[in-house]
């Protein structure tokens, strides 16, 4: 329990720093740590699938100039570096094929939380020994911070249409798990809070060149938050002053990150009773969260009817105006545009290619078949998801219709795609999901190791055994 004086504090960053500092395994439930556990199956899996991407490699060259002391491993590579570049490329690697977990309310997409939190934990924890539980509730304390931050910010629709970040607010939970494992006082970890958010990227993805391709390769901007708050960490512990109250009051962190609105309740309301690491969405499909419903109801489609793909004369996708506007591409150029295009993962799905980074091979990129799949592929602004999306409400439906060779029509709606709350994914699927993306790299024997001391990770005692088998 919060110490009653913090409890009637008027400063909402000293509660809920004060309750971040205070997370032990012994306070997480049974049904957080189930999840905590799924969420680190899941990016360490998308951490080692991204490893060999383009996006990875052209930042791996940037990190081995940079240099560091051979503190962290970096997953699916060959190598270490200091913590805050082993943080920062490993969520280069797990954010790369944009297979990673979010965090979302009912299809209101709220970031990728997973990809900065995980890879702060993981890169701290092999530096300092930390052990499987501290570590776990590191993890569980920094979503917390996290996803309270962001649904804290949310702005109106009007606002959103103008400004738009997507982990602006995570260095916030880098500096919480680092502070933890680094064993900082309650001091020194509030300087780290405060300092994370100096070190904060801006709200930028309304200026990702959506209208003049190819996108901006930072995108979801997960690595940067992740190695912020180490360096926050660091700073506080050495005798660094941060902000103490940068969440508070009318010129807070929400007007800095470009809301125009805060419901500070949400960043201190049921701590200790709600858990949002039990609200996470996990991806099945590597691509923009804004096409997956278009993916599912396509799926859904082709198998309730066994459809082949000789069979589909055309494919109509009604959806909201972004995705209409900013995702008209049937020739990305580069991973980063067919991940934010509609009709190249729905060609992926026609074509029957498996899910993960044969997506956006360069070889596939080029094949003039897919290019010919993705031309039968059409959007337009459908009425009830453009309600439903410019709105509070933020959902990202799709209605498909697929029209077939011998004219007859099939279609169906999905209101919000699977993967979230409403509709979650089981453990099962995760594991195949991290099999898929893993064996190519390490092989089923390792592979089947490293799921073992996941599923297994409050009984680690220090990194060393898995950071070998990830390396």
């Amino acid at each position: 329990m919060l110490n009653p004086d913090i409890i009637n504090s008027k400063s909402q960053t000293e509660i809920l720093t004060h309750f971040a500092y205070d997370i032990s395994i012994e306070k997480v439930p049974l049904s957080a740590l189930k999840a905590t556990l799924k969420a680190l199956l899941d990016n360490i899996g998308c951490t080692i699938g991204g490893a060999n991407t383009s996006l990875a490699i052209a930042s791996e060259k940037m990190v081995k100039e940079l240099g560091g002391t051979n503190q962290s491993t970096v997953m699916g590579r060959k190598y270490k570096t200091s913590m805050a570049l082993a943080a920062y490329q490993n969520g280069i690697q797990a954010n790369a094929l944009d297979y990673d977990d979010a965090f979302e309310n009912d299809g209101k997409g709220m970031g990728h939380p997973g990809s900065t939190i995980i890879p702060t934990a993981i890169a701290v924890g092999e530096k300092v020994c930390a052990s499987g539980e501290e570590i776990l509730s590191a993890i569980v304390a920094g979503y917390e911070v996290t996803n309270r931050i962001i649904q804290a910010i949310q702005p109106t629709p009007k606002r959103h249409k103008q400004v738009w970040g997507v982990a602006v607010h995570q260095s916030f939970g880098s500096a919480i798990v680092a502070s933890k494992l680094m064993k900082l006082s309650i001091e020194q970890l509030r300087n780290a809070f405060g300092l994370a958010a100096t070190f904060s990227t801006l709200p930028a993805a309304r200026k990702w060149n959506w209208r003049d391709r190819p996108l901006s390769s930072t995108k979801d901007m997960t690595a940067l938050p992740a190695e912020a708050g180490i360096r926050a960490a660091i700073l506080a512990e050495n005798g660094w002053q941060g902000s103490r109250d940068i969440l508070d009051g009318p010129s807070g962190f929400w007007i800095m990150a470009g809301s125009d609105r805060c419901n500070f309740e949400y960043l201190t309301n049921q701590l200790g009773t709600r858990w949002t690491v039990e609200e996470l969405s996990f991806k099945p499909y590597p691509a923009c969260r804004w096409v997956h419903s278009a993916l599912e109801a396509t799926e859904i489609i082709i198998k309730q009817n066994n459809l082949k793909l000789s069979n589909i004369a055309r494919v109509d996708v009604g959806t909201f105006e972004d995705v209409v506007t900013l995702f008209n591409d049937s020739r990305p150029k580069s991973m980063v545009d067919a991940e934010f295009s509609l009709q190249w993962p729905m060609a992926m799905v026609l074509l029957g290619i498996p899910k993960g980074p044969k997506w956006y091979s360069k070889s596939i990129l080029r094949d003039p078949k897919a290019h010919a799949v993705a031309d039968i592929i059409h959007s337009y602004k459908e009425k009830e998801a453009q309600r439903r999306h410019f709105s509070d409400e933020r959902k990202t439906m799709s209605v498909v219709t697929i029209r077939t060779t011998d004219k007859r029509s099939f279609s169906h709606r999905v209101l919000v795609a699977r993967g979230g709350t409403n509709h979650p994914w089981s453990s099962k699927e995760i594991t195949n999901k991290f099999c898929q993306l893993v064996e190519p790299y390490l092989g089923r024997k390792k592979t089947n190791e490293v799921i073992d001391i996941l599923l297994n990770f409050k009984d680690v005692k220090n990194l060393s055994q898995l950071c070998k088998l990830l390396r």
